[in-house]
């Protein structure tokens, strides 16, 4: 959907980004974005089957589902949420579709529609299950560092706990492509 197919609120709002982003910091525009259109979790949203809450540490839980996304795919998902933003979503669906997401929320800010996915090779579901743990070990600290919230950015995120938590994460997700065969 381009511009030209957006709606009058949809272009407004589009405007009104643009015109935020050029006098404000960055991260006070994301602050008010985030108080006015906080969304509601995706765990909440109603696209997870069969969840599972993992206890990272303390301000940092990882919720885990199977998740059927229209015109996306389905798999097993994950999504880590610290200080209650969602700051990592990973979606194991196989095939050219699986993928993750950092910091989607404030991704919906600076894009004109949906949030940036990073694609996995192309692989199993299994496979993807793998790639979902690496990345969550690997790069959760760098989805934290580029978080425009501070108390987000200054989380001292465990090495120890967040590697647990991706062992977890493996078994769970496993579990969920047998279910669900």
């Amino acid at each position: 959907m381009g511009p030209a197919s957006y709606s009058s609120k949809q272009k407004l709002i589009v405007a009104i980004k643009k015109i935020a982003f050029r006098v404000l910091p960055a991260a006070l525009v994301f602050w008010l974005w985030h108080l006015n259109t906080r969304r509601r979790p995706r765990y909440l949203r109603g696209d997870l089957s069969d969840l599972e809450e993992i206890q990272v540490q303390d301000r940092a839980v990882l919720y885990l589902g199977w998740a059927e996304v229209t015109g996306v795919g389905a798999g097993p998902a994950a999504s880590l949420y610290v200080h209650n933003e969602e700051v990592l979503r990973l979606d194991c669906f196989g095939g050219t579709a699986g993928h993750m997401h950092l910091n989607p929320e404030q991704n919906k800010l600076i894009m004109t529609h949906g949030s940036a996915r990073i694609y996995f090779q192309p692989g199993s579901r299994e496979e993807h299950v793998d790639r979902a743990a690496f990345e969550l070990v690997k790069n959760t600290r760098g989805a934290l560092a580029a978080n425009k919230l501070s108390r987000v950015r200054g989380f001292e995120l465990d090495t120890e706990k967040i590697t647990a938590a991706a062992e977890r994460m493996i078994e769970g997700m496993r579990k969920l492509i047998i279910d669900h065969q």
